[in-house]
């Protein structure tokens, strides 16, 4: 009988859990910034100033905007990888835009994420990642958890045009990637309801504890 009360609270926990946190939301923008300058890429705009973004899942890759379609991607518990590209800026230049990009991922609900990427601690323990934000929605948690953008010197640097991937443009391009987490988190009145399941299951095997010992000693 104990077991079985065991297994239920387990079972109604779950449960809890699953229905009170459904992902639900869907990357629909997202932007990059030099730090201190003028220089931005962004899904939507156009020409030069498009950040392409494309994920690996499993042998396929899915390259949501190369033609600078406008984006919605979904995103599921877990972590999920994104490869990010952008033409070359200063034009004609080989140098970085910034020592510093400040990335900002725009979510359906309304809400944003993002963090900073700087080049100059690259080789640090973070690689140059820092000042993730959260939000939450739904019972999960959103963040990043990680970034970088960097600028192509060598052969092969030429990937992306005025509005498309592939060559074209500046011959020095961007390229770089950024993660995101998604993460469970109940929510106030989920945990106050596992709290009463738990108590009423505690409860139940305090009475038949007690009835033991009252046949036991009787």
């Amino acid at each position: 009988m104990r077991k079985k009360l065991l297994s239920t609270a387990a079972a109604i926990t779950i449960a809890m859990l699953a229905t009170s946190a459904q992902a639900s939301v869907n990357i629909t923008g997202v932007s990059i910034r030099g730090i201190g300058t003028n220089y931005v890429w962004d899904t939507e705009k156009k020409l030069n100033n498009t950040v392409f973004i494309a994920q690996n899942i499993g042998t396929v890759t899915s390259n949501y905007n190369n033609v600078s379609q406008p984006i919605s991607i979904p995103l599921l518990p877990g972590d999920a990888a994104f490869a990010i590209l952008g033409d070359g800026q200063p034009f004609g230049s080989k140098a970085e835009a910034s020592t510093s990009y400040l990335i900002t991922v725009l979510l359906s609900n309304g809400q944003s994420i993002g963090g900073v990427y700087n080049s100059l601690l690259d080789d640090d323990a973070t690689g140059g990642f820092s000042g993730t934000t959260v939000q939450t929605v739904n019972g999960f948690e959103y963040s990043l958890s990680s970034f970088d953008w960097h600028r192509s010197t060598g052969r092969g640097s030429n990937t992306v045009g005025p509005n498309h991937v592939g060559p074209g443009g500046d011959t020095h391009d961007y390229s770089g990637q950024f993660a995101i987490s998604v993460v469970g988190v109940p929510e106030p009145a989920t945990w106050i309801m596992m709290l009463a399941g738990f108590g009423l299951v505690g409860g139940g095997l305090r009475a038949r504890s007690r009835v033991r010992m009252r046949v036991t000693y009787s």
